[in-house]
């Protein structure tokens, strides 16, 4: 799809934000339509996309297990962005840190940057089996085919943890140095880094959820009955499991279960960026951080809750759209 780029206004709040983020020297981007807040570096990475290879039986984005038939021990030992690669993550990595990490080939630095281009990764995938898609673009960046015709299960989270989440991710992936009463100000001005703002890109799946194609999903429903979503999917993704299956695959997938496997919870991967990139900070903590719902309440001020809340009823205003907060 054809996008324009603008630039953002230069706020107080977007001129902190960016003065906190080693990793994009070149600032951010608006891009249209659809108004998402994406690195500079990511528009040549979009020209690309236009001629992105579709297969019919592509899945986009727990469904690995299930589309490979329960095939749990490579779940535990194959990294997860080998088997589903992120479509769009070379687009957002600049340019500089991809050549360190190309100077730094070896063993040690496996897993660490896309060693292959992500959009490589994905055409390279084997033919004999469905691939499954990891991305976080808009409905405004994907293929009109991949909206119409492919299966898309979109997982949605709500703003108030998701604000926390992304303080973490932002922390130990992107060496974010400002304190976390800064980044919240940038989330709720919706220029908060990439794939902002939150609502337009909530809305844009949630108007395509009763297509038979797209499945949307709540993480807060996940936490309170996951084995009720596992088998909304299976039946989504035209698989069976027996009661058995979906009692492993239940267990597989809890939090503690996920945190401690090497295979998903990115640790050797955010430890080598620390080496790669000599940025303070990245590397130093945990990505999978606490997995809970309604963290909010404890974390946020006052005076945090209700901006984010006035925030979210101005969004919501005229919409159909529920947010989920335990």
């Amino acid at each position: 799809r054809e996008i324009t780029s603008e630039n953002i206004e230069e706020t107080e709040v977007l001129k902190k934000f960016v003065s906190h983020c080693p990793m994009y020297p070149n600032g951010f981007i608006r891009l249209q339509p659809g108004g998402m807040v994406m690195p500079r570096c990511y528009l040549a990475f979009h020209e690309r996309m236009k001629s992105f290879e579709l297969r019919d039986d592509d899945v986009w984005e727990m469904v690995w297990n299930i589309m490979n038939d329960m095939d749990l021990e490579t779940a535990k030992n194959v990294i997860l962005d080998q088997r589903v690669p992120f479509l769009e993550i070379s687009g957002i990595i600049e340019t500089v840190f991809e050549k360190i990490a190309e100077n730094t080939k070896n063993e040690d630095m496996a897993g660490v940057l896309p060693m292959e281009d992500s959009m490589d990764s994905v055409n390279n995938l084997p033919r004999d089996k469905p691939r499954i898609i990891k991305t976080h673009l808009p409905v405004e960046f994907m293929p009109q085919e991949v909206l119409e015709n492919h299966k898309i299960v979109y997982v949605t989270r709500n703003p108030r943890d998701v604000v926390l989440s992304y303080y973490n991710h932002w922390k130990i992936l992107e060496g974010y140095s400002g304190d976390f009463a800064s980044f919240f100000d940038a989330f709720v001005e919706d220029v908060g880094g990439y794939y902002c703002p939150y609502f337009p890109h909530n809305f844009g799946y949630w108007k395509m959820r009763n297509q038979k194609n797209v499945m949307f999903i709540f993480y807060e429903d996940m936490k309170k009955d996951l084995k009720s979503v596992i088998t909304k999917v299976t039946k989504f993704l035209g698989k069976e499991l027996t009661d058995s299956q979906i009692e492993e695959l239940n267990g597989h997938l809890q939090f503690d279960s996920m945190k401690n496997n090497p295979a998903v919870n990115k640790q050797s991967t955010i430890e080598g960026l620390g080496l790669v990139t000599g940025i303070k900070g990245i590397g130093e903590g945990k990505f999978m951080n606490k997995g809970k719902s309604g963290g909010w309440r404890s974390k946020l001020t006052e005076d945090q809750i209700t901006r984010i809340k006035a925030w979210e009823d101005k969004n919501l205003a005229g919409s159909d759209f529920k947010l989920q907060y335990e």
